[in-house]
């Protein structure tokens, strides 16, 4: 036999819509260099959550290379970089990007299967150029306010451009043709 506040119970719970749990965001941040305001992360996410590119895009900050990447960065610091990147996205596959506030320095780096399907050369240099103009312009502010707003606007710049411009990759339609 159904209690009084059985029969309740029952008929609030079918009258309350079930939400479906939100779409996880394919973007990673791991700012351990704190140079990005945790609103400005969460929007990053937001604006690359539910794409039809299925490509991972991380971001990492550094404050600072360590002594073994110090040394290696004065043997050969052109190819340092790529070296250093590639570090950086141990494990990832699809976008990562790497920046480093001691020495300045960023990095933009597609993995093969997403420069196949049209993100290439040209988009990763992009992207640097947004945050090497900001990063510049933090870097000569004075108060550190203004500079968390401008490094934080070009995170955001970053995304919108991201959701516009990743290829749908292998599962998708080939930005490329």
């Amino acid at each position: 036999m159904q209690t009084p506040l059985g029969s309740l119970l029952a008929v609030v719970l079918m009258a309350v819509p079930l939400q479906a749990a939100p779409a996880p965001s394919q973007l990673t941040v791991d700012d351990n260099a704190k140079v990005f305001s945790e609103s400005a992360i969460g929007k990053a996410k937001e604006t690359l959550t539910d794409l039809k590119s299925k490509i991972q895009v991380h971001i990492e900050t550094s404050a600072k290379l360590t002594p073994y990447e110090t040394a290696k960065f004065e043997e050969d610091k052109k190819a340092f970089w790529r070296d250093w990147i590639k570090a950086q996205k141990t494990g990832d596959r699809g976008l990562v990007i790497g920046i480093n506030m001691k020495p300045g320095h960023i990095e933009v780096l597609a993995d093969k299967q997403v420069r196949d399907h049209g993100f290439a050369t040209k988009e990763e240099g992009y992207v640097e150029k947004i945050l090497a103009k900001a990063f510049g312009k933090a870097q000569d502010t004075k108060v550190e306010e203004d500079a968390l707003k401008i490094r934080d606007d070009a995170l955001i710049e970053v995304a919108e451009y991201l959701r516009k411009n990743l290829p749908e990759g292998p599962a998708g339609k080939d930005k490329s043709k």
